[in-house]
């Protein structure tokens, strides 16, 4: 690939690999206010810290102090909790190499929708369900449900 000198000036290059070859990632998960939030937090926390690379990136942030005055850096995997109108929002952030981010970050959502699934906990969504009961003409009414749109 060729990037001209005037992109170089109007845009910012970001080269995540030229120092450090790992980059912290993130993963957002809206669990509903009435599910388990803490089993769901437990999951994501114990899911994210099977596939940072943390050793690694502590190590190689060692071996950049050596030559960078730099303050130290959080690498071990934490999971932060934010409640919203609509859900409690858990959001991991890991390290991962840098080359390996998507692959991993897809691992992680697999395996925790997995264990959440088994967990019973559901994903929280902004869609919304509508029951509507009709009223035949016998009086007798029936719910039926579809998706709002």
């Amino acid at each position: 690939m060729t990037v001209s000198n005037k992109a170089t000036f109007t845009q910012p290059v970001y080269n995540y690999s030229a120092v450090f070859e790992y980059i912290w990632e993130e993963l957002m998960l809206p669990i509903p206010h009435d599910a388990d939030w803490r089993e769901a937090e437990r999951i994501l926390l114990e899911e994210a810290q099977r596939i940072s690379a943390s050793a690694g990136a502590r190590e190689a942030i060692d071996r950049m102090a050596r030559h960078y005055p730099m303050p130290r850096q959080e690498v071990e995997p934490r999971v932060f909790l934010h409640a919203t109108d609509d859900w409690m929002e858990l959001r991991a952030r890991f390290v991962v190499p840098v080359r390996t981010a998507r692959t991993k970050k897809s691992d992680l959502t697999r395996a925790v929708k997995e264990r959440l699934d088994q967990a019973g906990i559901e994903v929280a969504s902004s869609t919304e369900v509508v029951t509507v009961r009709v009223a035949p003409q016998g009086g007798d009414s029936r719910p039926t449900s579809r998706p709002s749109t």
